[in-house]
């Protein structure tokens, strides 16, 4: 359950999630808030057990097309935040030369 809040949250902040993609928690929220149902309430069981089926498969449907879009849009990896993130293009290659620098301490040893 712990895994399923922290996706839920990962998804939402997001920014290769769509708009549509992110409403539909809230649309499931709004079907079980609001009177009106496919089946009324006041049905013993069929009434409630409609809303558990329409939140469930709202859910369901969020954490599909969440996940499916990050695949889509990029790696599964979180985007980087903050300063000295690449800007445009990632098969950058920087050429250089470098050398060792011999210790005194290293030297005292041998």
């Amino acid at each position: 359950m712990k895994k399923l809040v922290t996706l839920f949250f990962r998804l939402m902040l997001d920014k290769r999630v769509p708009l549509k993609v992110k409403i539909l928690p809230f649309i499931a929220i709004a079907y079980i808030v609001f009177s009106r149902d496919i089946l009324p309430d006041g049905l013993p069981i069929i009434g409630i057990l409609d809303d558990l089926i329409v939140t469930a498969g709202t859910m369901i449907l969020y954490f599909a097309l969440g996940s499916v879009s990050r695949i889509a849009n990029g790696s599964t990896k979180p985007e980087p935040r903050g300063k000295g993130t690449r800007s445009s293009s990632e098969d950058t290659v920087i050429d250089g030369e470098f050398y060792v620098v011999e210790d005194e301490k290293n030297q005292e040893k041998e």
